[in-house]
């Protein structure tokens, strides 16, 4: 087969540069679901990224083309194809979290984050794959099975978000969004070479997405650049009175993100280097070196911080919540969702899992756990361990003050991104700071290991920039100063840009 011919490839373009081919009648929003469409035909056989297609994209794409053509410009992602988490509901296409038991699942109502993307123009291409419920981190469920990294078949593409890192990479869609608890944006994101962002706390609504422990859930957006990141954000960040975390926004417009895209963004900055988060793996070793090498070129100054306070294999025992509030929040979202919902609480939906014959094990096991045991959000010892992230978060933000920090660094995952079938599961992963404190961080492509038989390429590796709440400006200036001038963003080859307008649609 040959390249794609076109005047105008969606291929690695990024959503700026898709929104002026499409003002410029190079490509039509039609042609562009078209295209993404089928390269999934083609490519996702492989990847298991795509849990479901919308069957409706290509119609919303054709109705959008004519609102253009009228001058009718709904938003800034008008036209634009997005994927979306399968935990997040949409009308239209059944919401699963990957579980077999929810294949039927219909919500009558969009997710928030959905709903804002419509909002902003952007046509729901389908449903990604995902970390069963979005527990763990190695992309496997029940429904869709192994979802895998474009860079490595053997290796994972992380999780729990890993459809939606997979598919962006392979651009089967201008971007994407996903969910995080714990690591969940950022590590697919990581272990895929592209970009995502999770948000100060608050600052994007959870509401119609199951969820994981409200405490720390989180979506966001994934794409293949800052840039795109910038106008995502922007699109889906607001006010939601059904998401209590959103309260703090309720006065706050939403920024323009793009006006921070600075290519000197990285001048007179101060940045932490969380020294003891970088492990022993001698491959992610080698590109943090490099990425504070290319950040001190850039005009900032980067300061080695070792605080055991810090130490991400240390909070991921001592503040986790993920049991706590399990069954007391998947039981209100469940009443919230009925009567579309098949299961009349969390037990039912586990009873229909008896033994784990349907369920993956890890999100069956887990919420056994939460079933059978007696702690709860309402509980003392949960209530404690609030107040003890409170704290943390209180001297995260006074170790910046103190060394007159504007960002922490240090890469997302401190291991090269597991192998689908490591005992360990998705391990050494450094997210959990922001998870528990609510602040925002921001995932960048680094560099990749060195070149192996399975991985010609090498597998790719992401630096976290982590900065006080709602400095996502700030965030993504330095993220984007820091892309432009180290380029790292390199395709997949596996996954390459042919003529497949051969393939039908059906």
């Amino acid at each position: 087969m040959n390249k794609n011919p076109a005047a105008f490839t969606p291929y690695e373009a990024s959503i700026a540069e898709i929104k002026q081919a499409l003002e410029k009648s190079e490509i039509s929003s039609e042609q562009l679901v078209k295209y993404y469409i089928r390269r999934i035909k083609v490519y996702d056989k492989i990847l298991r990224s795509i849990i479901t297609l919308n069957p409706s994209a290509l119609n919303d794409a054709i109705e959008l083309d004519k609102l253009r053509k009228k001058g009718q410009i709904k938003g800034a992602l008008h036209g634009i194809p997005i994927v979306v988490k399968d935990n997040c509901e949409a009308v239209g296409m059944p919401t699963t979290s990957g579980c077999c038991s929810l294949r039927n699942y219909y919500s009558s109502n969009d997710s928030f984050i959905v709903k804002k993307l419509k909002d902003a123009g952007a046509i729901i291409l389908g449903k990604s794959a995902l970390s069963e419920f979005a527990v763990g981190g190695m992309g496997y469920s029940s429904l869709n099975k192994q979802s895998l990294n474009p860079y490595d078949l053997t290796r994972t593409p992380g999780g729990s978000s890993s459809g939606s890192g997979s598919a962006v990479s392979a651009n089967f869609a201008s971007g994407a969004i996903g969910t995080d608890t714990v690591n969940s944006l950022r590590s697919p994101a990581s272990a895929c070479n592209i970009v995502a962002i999770r948000a100060t706390r608050g600052l994007i609504s959870r509401s119609g997405i199951f969820p994981h422990t409200l405490t720390q859930d989180c979506a966001g957006p994934m794409a293949k650049y800052v840039e795109d990141i910038a106008i995502m954000l922007g699109a889906v960040a607001g006010y939601d009175p059904e998401d209590e975390f959103c309260a703090q926004i309720k006065d706050m417009p939403v920024e323009d993100y793009t006006k921070y895209l600075n290519a000197n963004g990285l001048k007179g900055r101060r940045i932490g280097l969380l020294v003891n988060n970088i492990g022993d793996d001698q491959q992610v070793i080698n590109v943090v070196n490099k990425a504070v090498a290319d950040i001190k070129a850039s005009g900032a100054e980067v300061i080695n911080i070792d605080d055991d306070a810090l130490l991400a294999s240390y909070l991921l025992e001592a503040n986790k919540l993920q049991y706590y509030a399990a069954k007391d929040d998947a039981d209100e979202y469940i009443a919230k969702s009925q009567p579309a919902f098949p299961f009349e609480n969390l037990q039912k939906l586990v009873d229909d899992n008896a033994n784990g014959n349907k369920m993956g094990k890890e999100p069956y096991d887990r919420f056994v756990k939460a079933l059978t045991s007696n702690v709860s959000k309402y509980s003392e010892e949960y209530i404690a361990k609030i107040k003890q992230t409170d704290i943390l978060r209180e001297k995260i933000i006074n170790i910046m003050n103190e060394n007159n920090l504007d960002a922490f660094m240090y890469p997302l995952q401190s291991m090269l991104v597991a192998k689908t079938d490591y005992e360990k599961g998705q391990a050494k992963r450094n997210g959990i700071i922001a998870a528990i404190t609510g602040l925002p961080a921001i995932t960048v492509p680094a560099g990749f290991s060195e070149a192996t038989s399975t991985a010609l390429q090498g597998v790719p590796v992401g630096i976290d920039f982590l900065a006080r709440p709602f400095e996502e400006g700030s965030l993504i200036e330095m993220a984007y100063a820091y892309e432009q001038i180290t380029k790292h963003r390199n395709p997949p080859a596996g996954f390459a840009d042919y003529d497949f307008s051969s393939i039908e649609i059906d």
